[in-house]
């Protein structure tokens, strides 16, 4: 579920992933819905291609290209316009997953209240630190207990200096010059953590995907177990847990770096002649480094050898 100010669904590289859409405008002390849910700037285009382009005729691929997206959209940017979004998401589309790229410095009552209403449900959220370089958390990213909040990062896993910090920061995710889908079925770099949103967003979904019996909360837990710790040991204010980790939870069953869903031969043998490497070595295979620390060691063999054998049912 996407909440932003749009998603277009007639691009090539979404079409059969975003199965619909509503348009949500608050005028005269009311929320007012609308079948227009047509993109009007890029931003939810955009966002959409991260979590689930499919890649068609060499477009970009998302982190969870078989995810299954609506798109609500903002006509004003109201917060009466998120919440009456994300109770539509409960209630009619019951939705698992609500990805918000939208952001505000005050702390809203009716946001917070269907923030808590949608994860009291059984519904995840992930929302945008905010890009103001504060040492704050934007609404409702803030509303930790049932919201998770995500900063930016650059390639290199460092933190830029306008993503914004606090002690609610959850994840750390890629936010700087990210290629993805635009309007009119074109392709744009774009910045932010809004960008990063998606990130975290599509690699909840393959998480849950794979647990059929989990719920939000199991998956919430295994984002952080799955995470590469980034900054001080442990959470930290600049980086949450650590930079989410999609690669991970995207082989079935652990260890299946070919994605044949199988462990075997073919994938021990390719952590053993990448063993040793850092990116930029001729023998580095971003495929072999299992747990994305930059480095094929110990722990990505013993993870293939552990679970050799074993196959995706």
């Amino acid at each position: 579920m996407i909440l932003d100010n749009g998603t277009i669904f007639y691009h090539p590289d979404l079409n059969g992933n975003v199965l619909g859409g509503m348009g949500f405008r608050y005028y005269a002390g009311t929320v007012q819905l609308f079948a227009d849910y047509k993109d009007g700037d890029g931003h939810g285009t955009h966002v959409a291609g991260i979590m689930a382009a499919v890649g068609n005729d060499g477009g970009v691929v998302g982190v969870a290209p078989r995810t299954k997206i609506y798109g609500l959209k903002l006509f004003t940017w109201d917060q009466n316009e998120v919440a009456a979004a994300i109770n539509y998401s409960v209630d009619v589309l019951h939705a698992n997953i609500i990805s918000m790229s939208v952001g505000y410095s005050q702390d809203y009552p009716v946001l917070r209240t269907a923030c808590d209403y949608a994860y009291g449900s059984g519904v995840l959220l992930v929302a945008a630190a905010g890009n103001e370089a504060a040492s704050s958390i934007d609404y409702p990213a803030r509303y930790n207990e049932s919201v998770i909040a995500v900063g930016a990062t650059y390639p290199n896993d460092t933190r830029p200096s306008w993503s914004n910090t606090g002690p609610e920061l959850e994840f750390a995710a890629p936010g700087v010059d990210i290629n993805s889908t635009w309007l009119a079925g074109g392709y744009c770099n774009d910045t932010g953590t809004s960008m990063a949103v998606p990130h975290v967003t599509a690699a909840a979904a393959l998480i849950w995907s794979s647990k059929g019996s989990w719920d939000n909360q199991h998956v919430r837990v295994a984002l952080r177990q799955y995470a590469l710790d980034l900054g001080p040991p442990g959470r930290d204010d600049y980086y949450g847990y650590g930079l989410v980790n999609a690669w991970e939870p995207n082989q079935r069953p652990l260890g299946d770096i070919n994605v044949d869903y199988r462990v075997n031969l073919i994938d021990e043998f390719t952590v053993a002649l990448a063993y040793g490497s850092v990116p930029g070595d001729p023998k580095w295979d971003q495929r072999a480094d299992i747990n994305v620390d930059n480095k094929v060691n110990l722990i990505d063999y013993y993870t293939v050898v552990s679970n050799f054998g074993k196959v995706d049912p």
